[in-house]
């Protein structure tokens, strides 16, 4: 159905991104915050759709996903 290995990649990139976020909100850097927050639903999102479809659509935004 899916890779196992393509969920797990997807799932790792989320942490990461989420990590990210936390730091710039340590600095201060609110925008950045935002940005990886958001990178990091979607790529959370993604890994979920591909591991109870699989497949992802490969629109960019989280308003593409409420569509989909």
């Amino acid at each position: 159905m899916c890779s196992y290995n393509s969920v797990e990649i997807l799932v790792k990139r989320g942490k990461a991104f989420y990590s990210y976020a936390l730091e710039a909100i340590d600095r201060g850097d609110y925008d950045l915050a935002l940005f990886f927050l958001e990178q990091a639903a979607q790529l959370r999102l993604k890994a979920l759709l591909l591991r109870l479809l699989g497949f992802a659509p490969k629109e960019y935004g989280l308003e593409s996903f409420w569509e989909f």
